[in-house]
């Protein structure tokens, strides 16, 4: 009983806090109507939409005058060297066929082109970037630049007792840590750009029950609801830094001094595979005693286990 109090006061905090934050590190612009958030590091068309999606927003697009307005600012005045920001206007579904992420049509959006724009360079350029005047260019979609994501205010969000909007984290009182299931197998290190952007990190077990907590969560999901076959193995937070010799967590501590250290038998034992290399990245095996440790090679694509702490997204610190 006394573990769940500070859950209960939790959801109170957080139902206060609602209607003025999204995530700490997203500004609200009203204009605009909604939550912004200016990545500064250039990214490929694809990994920007994967990290806008992870984060619970879109790749935005200037839909409306006074979001293409805010997104021009937050570059403006950004650190960013980005000559402009890749947006969320693609043809990568259908050669040709410019629409939004959210489904509006090129046509519907008012566009001023750059000098000599577009020009579908060597029939490859299939994604649009906008220009720090508003002007927008046609550029391939494996180039990378900065850009913004967005989410839009609909109604006044509901954040449950991680903090977040994503259902998918559920508060385990035991450990005071939430965790979401992923059922889509993904090379390791995707796993963890997903985990870091949704405002988590890979899981990482610290106890005999942590153990045994995270075995219960791959038990109630069997192998046939996983969009993989490789389902004998969950990815974790932790990997090989030196040659099968320095197993570390995602947060710089060997297992034991993260409080579990328990391989299954003969493991680890770093199997060669001629497609996919070694075996550098860990997870726990779904079979066998609770959360019984294995190597996997880090390009397997596994189901995963994220962790978040309450409020993560909410407290910059």
């Amino acid at each position: 009983m006394k573990m769940e109090i500070p859950a209960v006061f939790l959801v109170l905090a957080t139902l206060l806090t609602v209607g003025s934050q999204f995530r700490f590190d997203y500004s609200y612009d009203e204009k605009a109507g909604g939550w912004l958030k200016m990545h500064e590091i250039p990214a490929t068309f694809q990994n920007a939409f994967r990290t806008c999606k992870a984060e619970g927003g879109v790749l935005a697009s200037p839909l409306t005058d006074n979001l293409r307005e805010a997104m021009i600012q937050l570059h403006v005045s950004s650190k960013s060297d980005s000559c402009a920001l890749i947006t969320g206007i693609h043809a990568t579904i259908s050669k040709g066929a410019f629409t939004s992420i959210e489904g509006i049509p090129l046509s519907k959006i008012r566009t001023v082109w750059a000098p000599d724009e577009p020009d579908n360079n060597g029939n490859g350029e299939d994604c649009l970037v906008m220009l720090k005047n508003g002007t927008m260019a046609d550029v391939p979609c494996t180039e990378t630049y900065s850009y913004v994501c967005y989410k839009k205010k609909t109604a006044e969000l509901v954040l449950n007792e991680c903090g977040t909007i994503d259902q998918g984290y559920k508060l385990n009182p035991r450990t005071g840590s939430c965790y979401k299931f992923h059922r889509d197998g993904v090379a390791w290190t995707r796993a963890y750009g997903i985990c870091a952007a949704e405002g988590g990190y890979l899981a990482i077990i610290n106890s005999e029950e942590e153990a045994q907590i995270l075995k219960q969560m791959v038990d109630s999901n069997p192998p046939e609801s996983l969009s993989t076959t490789n389902s004998l193995s969950t990815s974790i937070g932790f990997r090989d830094w030196s040659d099968h010799t320095m197993w570390l967590t995602v947060h710089g501590q060997t297992l034991d001094e993260a409080g579990y250290a328990h391989w299954a038998p003969d493991e680890p034992n770093n199997v060669k595979y001629d497609a996919i290399g070694g075996e550098n990245c860990g997870s726990i095996l779904r079979f066998g005693k609770p959360g019984l440790l294995n190597d996997v090679p880090c390009n397997l694509p596994l189901a995963f286990i994220c962790e978040m702490k309450p409020n993560a997204l909410n407290d910059s610190q």
